[in-house]
């Protein structure tokens, strides 16, 4: 969905393109004032596009991040599994109970590391994206 958001938006912008030759060489009969109002308004709606793309993406990396999680435990249990079993000084009643142990811990400790990083940067994110809107009805006013 983001990523047809996205290509809309490029589709858009490659049209505010030819627009715009054109106008500079002489074909397209609008106005200097209008033709810019008409290219400002252009970019609040490329804004909010990209707003709506950005938090969809958001949504689906929250989504992501406890896949993500889930995938690198198993990565890891995978090689503690072999780091184990490749050790024989160890009992298997042992093996288990420390595979447990440190498996326990990331499942517990991986998402409270993950999720004020990705919270963070999405925060950084909407702040940018409100900016640019702000500056573009600033724009529409003057």
């Amino acid at each position: 969905m983001a990523n047809t958001i996205k290509f809309i938006l490029v589709f858009v912008v490659a049209i505010l393109a030819i627009a715009l030759l054109l106008k500079i060489f002489g074909h397209l009969e609008i106005e200097w004032p209008t033709f810019v109002k008409i290219i400002n308004i252009s970019f609040l709606v490329l804004m909010a596009g990209l707003m709506l793309s950005t938090i969809l993406s958001q949504i689906i990396g929250i989504m992501v991040a406890g896949t993500v999680t889930d995938e690198i435990v198993n990565s890891i249990k995978k090689g503690l599994t072999t780091a184990i079993e490749e050790d024989h000084r160890l009992s298997h009643f042992e093996m288990n109970s420390v595979k447990r142990l440190i498996l326990r811990t990331l499942r517990r400790k991986l998402p409270m590391i993950l999720v004020p990083y990705l919270l963070l940067f999405y925060l950084l994110g909407a702040v940018s994206l409100i900016l640019e809107v702000v500056y573009l009805m600033s724009l529409l006013k003057g």
